[in-house]
């Protein structure tokens, strides 16, 4: 099957977005311009998910069944739906060199840009799109990532 860089490639989003990448034995955080040569190796074999993601648009792979599923999530093409927008704590509680680290935990999350302890807690932007049905009732249709902002709901460049 192809390689995943291949995958991600083609399906580039503008504007730098994010690559946020769970595989088997780390998560990788980077910016589509600045992906490392280990990607390059990755294939549908060691990842469990991939999102590449900006303000506007999300792409997304997964594993479901032993399947390769994938969609693309644009709001220019997104109509009639309702947005319910949440900002999501990332875990870590302090930061070495830009790393993200949980005290207790062995997993870290390496940012491509500068972050630093003062800006604790991260959070994960994620927006939820929903309708009604007939009988007032929420339909869930879709939740996506839009970006990643600090304490202060700056957003991380």
């Amino acid at each position: 099957m192809e390689k995943l860089i291949n995958i991600i490639k083609e399906n580039a989003l503008k504007n730098n977005p994010w690559v946020l990448i769970y595989s088997h034995s780390e998560i990788i955080l980077e910016q589509l311009d600045n992906l490392p040569d280990k990607v390059e190796a990755l294939t549908s074999q060691d990842i469990l998910e991939a999102r590449i993601f900006n303000k506007e648009d999300e792409f997304k792979i997964w594993k479901y069944q032993g399947e390769i599923k994938s969609r693309l999530f644009s709001e220019t093409k997104l109509e009639n739906y309702e947005v319910y927008k949440e900002n999501m704590v990332m875990w870590g509680d302090k930061v070495e060199n830009s790393v993200l680290k949980e005290s207790g935990r062995g997993t870290e999350i390496k940012f491509p840009v500068k972050i630093i302890s003062e800006s604790l807690p991260l959070k994960i932007q994620v927006k939820n799109y929903y309708t009604y049905d007939d009988n007032g009732l929420i339909q869930f249709h879709d939740a996506r990532l839009a970006g990643i902002i600090d304490k202060n709901d700056k957003e991380v460049k």
